[in-house]
């Protein structure tokens, strides 16, 4: 496995099969000052163990800002592979 970033970008030959560490982060900051959230589908191959690591960050994520904020947050999550896996 080899983590890719925006300035290296994914070469000829790989594939992108999850988000890495730089991009988990900017999710994070994202979803940690947004009101609405909407969330259609997971963010790596988390069929497989290896690959799940950006989805189970998003999902982290949105559970933080959902303990933060208690009224005027609206949360999508519109599929079902988004969640299941966990």
């Amino acid at each position: 496995m080899k983590v890719f970033d925006i300035k290296t970008g994914i070469p000829d030959g790989w594939e992108g099969l999850d988000a890495g560490p730089q991009t988990n982060a900017l999710f994070g900051e994202v979803v940690g000052r947004s009101k609405t959230l909407v969330w259609n589908g997971p963010v790596g191959v988390f069929e497989f163990e290896r690959f799940k690591v950006g989805s189970a960050s998003m999902l982290e994520n949105v559970m933080k800002r959902t303990e933060q904020v208690n009224k005027n947050l609206l949360i999508i999550i519109g599929c079902y592979y988004s969640y299941r896996w966990w």
